[in-house]
């Protein structure tokens, strides 16, 4: 059917505030597959394909394919809102369309099989939904912004490289009109995909989901994704620190949900950073989710016991950032969030990596406690080779007290005696030369220890 000629511009919807719930579909194992027929039509929609390279702009109409049309127009433009109902973009496996500063395109469907890429001050919203409408993606580079309700999913083989640069934020949303039974859009990895975020930080906005099923890379020290509330990371392939990044707790938008993290896959703080990465947000593992910790630290907030295998020099802990550098990282705790943290160091030398448990019990503190107590359960180390705990916990809960006038006591026990300047030690003991926080200053009491058991401060 001959189209009329389009013209340039097109709405762009105003992103706002609506109320959401993560659904069961959202959690599926499986999301639909990519037809195999790559770029083929999909009944009821207009397909453009793009016959440009990197340096050509997407407003140029000689760039255009547009079968017994071409050179009539670009798709996306922003003045033909009804058009954003039919617009369907192919990029051929050998083509690369740049989406620049001030421009946007507002289309239904995305089949990128070569690279796409959004610049700062760009703009892609996707119309379709994750049925019949589904966008796929080779090699995408997103420095701007993803929006719009229609799901993308990073094919197997894919990229989907995600970044910030000193030029403007990046952020993936959702469409602001999304009625209260209607799922937020999500951006898929599939199996084989990988979703690399890196440097500086990103944002999930506007109660997007991203559902992992590849291998998502937090990549550098400087690296991370601030989760709005109302947003979820739903896990179900592996998940790595490569470096000392971090997952954040990005806009507060009452009265929506607190973000979530959901981990049905591998959560992996890898070599390449010797600091800390944090999941400053609520973290949720499901059978068979699995943590650990090879090198540097791992806090993850945690309001039950939380588990990982962790390498012997390694720390794990759970609550607020021990030592956290970036945005909403405070040390050692969160105030009024998430008031105490526990940490633990695993003695060093050889040996291979065990599971490590730590648990903040609520409601069994004794009159003289600060805080809650905390129960640990690691592998047995020694006198000469102890392990190191680290328990955190804000101004508030201290009383007013330094850490010089507090004390900790093991399975209910007297308090601990100081540690000798010198290994080996006789048994549990304070460190406090290495326990911090003035009268008024969060606190952390550092142990020495080659046992587990119950901790508490008092």
């Amino acid at each position: 059917m001959t189209r009329a000629p389009r013209v340039e511009g097109r709405r762009v919807r105003r992103l706002g505030l609506a109320a959401a719930l993560l659904t069961t579909v959202l959690l599926a194992a499986c999301d639909p597959p990519k037809p195999a027929n790559d770029c083929a039509e999909i009944p009821g929609l207009d397909k453009w394909t793009w016959v440009g390279g990197a340096t050509d702009s997407i407003t140029n109409k000689a760039k255009w394919h547009h079968p017994g049309e071409d050179g009539i127009g670009f798709p996306g433009a922003r003045t033909e809102p009804a058009a954003a109902a039919d617009d369907y973009v192919c990029v051929p496996d050998d083509r690369h369309l740049v989406i620049r500063d001030g421009q946007s395109m507002h289309i239904q469907v995305l089949d990128n099989q070569g690279t796409t890429e959004i610049i700062p001050g760009g703009r892609l919203d996707l119309e379709g939904n994750d049925t019949d409408r589904i966008s796929y993606s080779n090699i995408m580079v997103l420095q701007g912004m993803l929006a719009g309700p229609g799901t993308l999913t990073t094919v197997a083989g894919g990229e989907l490289h995600w970044q910030k640069t000193i030029n403007g934020g990046t952020s993936m949303r959702s469409d602001e009109d999304l009625s209260p039974s209607a799922p937020p859009a999500k951006t898929v990895i599939a199996e084989g995909g990988t979703l690399r975020v890196s440097p500086g930080g990103v944002q999930l906005a506007n109660l997007r989901t991203i559902v992992n099923h590849g291998t998502t890379q937090v990549v550098g020290n400087s690296a991370y994704i601030a989760l709005d509330d109302g947003t979820s990371f739903v896990n179900l392939g592996t998940f790595d620190f490569l470096g000392d990044g971090d997952v954040l707790q990005g806009s507060f938008a009452s009265p929506r949900d607190l973000p979530l993290f959901r981990n049905e896959g591998q959560v992996r703080k890898l070599s390449g950073g010797s600091g800390q990465s944090t999941f400053d947000v609520p973290f949720q593992r499901v059978a068979p989710g699995s943590q650990s910790v090879t090198a540097g630290r791992l806090g993850i907030w945690h309001d039950t016991s939380i588990t990982a295998s962790v390498a012997l020099g390694a720390r794990f802990g759970t609550g607020a950032c021990g030592a956290g550098a970036n945005a909403t990282c405070t040390s050692p705790v969160l105030n009024g969030t998430q008031p105490q943290f526990a940490e633990v160091q695993r003695a060093t030398g050889a040996g291979s990596p065990a599971t490590v448990s730590i648990a903040e019990v609520p409601g069994l503190g004794e009159p003289l406690t600060k805080g809650d107590p905390v129960d640990l359960t690691a592998p047995a180390a020694s006198n000469a080779n102890p392990m190191t705990i680290r328990l955190g916990i804000d101004s508030t809960l201290t009383g007013g007290l330094a850490a010089s006038a507090l004390n900790v006591t093991h399975d209910g026990g007297a308090n601990l005696p100081d540690c000798p300047a010198s290994l080996p030690i006789a048994g549990a003991c304070v460190d406090r030369a290495a326990s911090t926080g003035d009268a008024g200053d969060d606190v952390v009491m550092v142990v020495k220890t080659p046992s587990n058991g119950r901790w508490r401060i008092r």
